[in-house]
Parts: C-alpha cells; sequence; structure tokens
C-alpha cells in the first residue's frame, strides 16, 4: 500500500503512443519556462485525487527540471521526485494521490523564482512561496486575476516576466607612470647678479629721470631770472658759423657713459662679463651722483650773480 504523501511517476510508457500536451487537459497542463521565461505557467494547478499533472517543457528551455521541494520554509531544497535534465519527450508527467500540497520548483533558476503548487493550501500559499525561494519578505496584496471552470479544479494563472540578466564588465586598464628627467636646480649665484643688476638699471633710470627733472627746473630758474631783470650778452657768433650753446651737464654724463662702456669691455682679472657689468654700472651711479650734485651748485653760482647789480642807493637787485 503506498503512501498517501508518494507521487506515482511517468515519463514515456512503453507500448502504446503518449499523449500530446495539447489532447490532455488544458487546466493540468504546466508550462515550463515558456518563451525563455524562469516560471512554471500556470504556478498554482488545483487536481483532484488520481489526476495527472502533466509538465510540458519548452524546446529553447533545456535547463529546467521539475522537482519536488520541501516546503516553504526551504523552498529550493529536493525532497522527492525529479525529472532531472534531458527529458526524452519534453514532457513530464505527476499523477496526484492526495490533496495535499505539492511543492515544485527548479533548481537552477529557484532563486529567480521558478516555482508553483499543486493543490496550494490558500490563494496566498504561492506569494510566500516564491518569496520564500526569492530570499525576500511576503509582498503586499497584489492584483492577480483567477479563471474558474466549472469542474472543481482550479487554475490561478499568473504570468511572471523575469529580464535576462545583464552582464556589466568593469575597466581593468593598467595606468603607467611616466618617467620625468631630473631638474637641474636653478644657482643662486647667478639668480642674485641678475636681480642687483636689474636693481641697478631701475636706479640708473631713476637718477635719469631725476636728471632731467633737474634740468627743467634750471631752464625755468633762468627763464624766471631773465624775466625779472636785463638778459646776459651773448658771445656774438662768428660769420658763417652757427652758435650752438654748450650743455657741461650732457658732456660729462656722456664722458661717464663712455668711461663704464670701457671699463664693461674690458674685465678684470677673475671677473665675469655680469660681475664687470655689475660693477661698471655701480661705478657709474656714484660718479653721476657725485656729477650732479657738483653741476647743481656750480649752476646756482654761476647763474644768478650774473643778473645782480647795485643801484644808486647801494642796494642788490636783479636787473
Amino acid at each position: 500500500m503506498r503512501s498517501p504523501s508518494l507521487v506515482a511517476l511517468y515519463q514515456t510508457a512503453s507500448g502504446g503512443p503518449e499523449a500530446s500536451p495539447a489532447a490532455r487537459s488544458p487546466s493540468l497542463i504546466v508550462h515550463v519556462g515558456p518563451s525563455g521565461q524562469f516560471v512554471f505557467v500556470p504556478r498554482t494547478v488545483a487536481a483532484p485525487v488520481g489526476e495527472t499533472v502533466t509538465f510540458a517543457f519548452a524546446i529553447a528551455s533545456p535547463l529546467h527540471t521539475v522537482t519536488q521541494s520541501v516546503g516553504v520554509e526551504d523552498p529550493c531544497v529536493q525532497r522527492g521526485f525529479s525529472s532531472n535534465l534531458g527529458v526524452v519527450d519534453l514532457i513530464y508527467d505527476v499523477v496526484v494521490n492526495n490533496t495535499e500540497p505539492i511543492h515544485i520548483f527548479s533548481p537552477l533558476h529557484c532563486e529567480l523564482g521558478m516555482v508553483m503548487i499543486i493543490n496550494p493550501r490558500s490563494p496566498t500559499e504561492i506569494d510566500s512561496f516564491v518569496a520564500a525561494a526569492q530570499g525576500r519578505s511576503l509582498p503586499g496584496p497584489t492584483n492577480e486575476s483567477s479563471i474558474t471552470t466549472p469542474s472543481s479544479a482550479v487554475e490561478s494563472v499568473t504570468a511572471i516576466i523575469i529580464p535576462s540578466p545583464i552582464i556589466t564588465s568593469a575597466y581593468t586598464g593598467t595606468v603607467s607612470n611616466t618617467a620625468v628627467g631630473p631638474v637641474s636646480p636653478a644657482i643662486p649665484g647667478s639668480a642674485h647678479r641678475n636681480i642687483i643688476l636689474v636693481g641697478v638699471l631701475v636706479a640708473s633710470t631713476l637718477l635719469a629721470c631725476a636728471l632731467a627733472v633737474a634740468f627743467i627746473i634750471r631752464r625755468r630758474i633762468r627763464r624766471r631770472a631773465i624775466a625779472l631783470g636785463q638778459p646776459r650778452a651773448l658771445r656774438p657768433p662768428s660769420a658763417g658759423v652757427p652758435v650752438r650753446e654748450r650743455n657741461p651737464l650732457k658732456e660729462k654724463s656722456q664722458a661717464a657713459e663712455a668711461s663704464s662702456d670701457a671699463r664693461i669691455h674690458e674685465p678684470g682679472q677673475g671677473e665675469t662679463g655680469t660681475d664687470a657689468r655689475l660693477r661698471a654700472a655701480l661705478e657709474a651711479l656714484a660718479a653721476l651722483q657725485t656729477e650732479v650734485q657738483q653741476l647743481r651748485q656750480a649752476d646756482i653760482a654761476e647763474t644768478l650773480p650774473e643778473y645782480v647789480s647795485r643801484d644808486g642807493d647801494g642796494r642788490s637787485c636783479i636787473e
């Protein structure tokens, strides 16, 4: 006597043709992986005692199996029968001997929710079974459609479309470091010389500006003295020779520059060209400062007495 919890299995009966799935009862046919989906359609079947549930495998899904599960507590653990891979005629039959629930799963795709139940205890048991297989909590109520037949068998059809796994690839390139050649350090001595040379040039420029301002002031003083008194007599020009006024300040500046150039082009023993130019510029700057001071004193002493005379009363005045 067979135990009521066991089922009788039929794969391809010998002797006599096997009935095709289309010739069987539509409510007792379960499609395994239709259209490449990882599902059983329908997910639940109500089969009376003695009826045969036929599992029809899709040709494009040879990796699916029909395996009995322990239940909701262990949805992806085998308990009893299994069709194994490579069903001969793409049909696997399960004969129902009692009304106890029969939990079925596909081992390779159980975590994707590929499970079903024959004779579930309640309409929501399949949701708990799918959630347990996927390793998640029980989802909320869903809007599912149920199709009832005039017979005592109730078929709940729910199509679950599971997208194909997406394969992502990460770039694993290597980064090469380009070697950088050594950088020659800057020489502090030459940098300091350049800074000093620039300072001397700036000072020379400022001195030239000061000389120009002094020359302008000198001319203004002379014009003012001429406006207040008589102009000094100029020497008569020679016949046919243009008269050009002599500028002692300009002549002394030119002489100092010529002397500086001569010293720059003839560096002393042990001196570089930069050192010689620096020394010559400093000497020229000192000479120019001395000459400017002397010229200012000489110009004041030379210009003012020429316009001073005595009037009849013996008082000094400017003619």
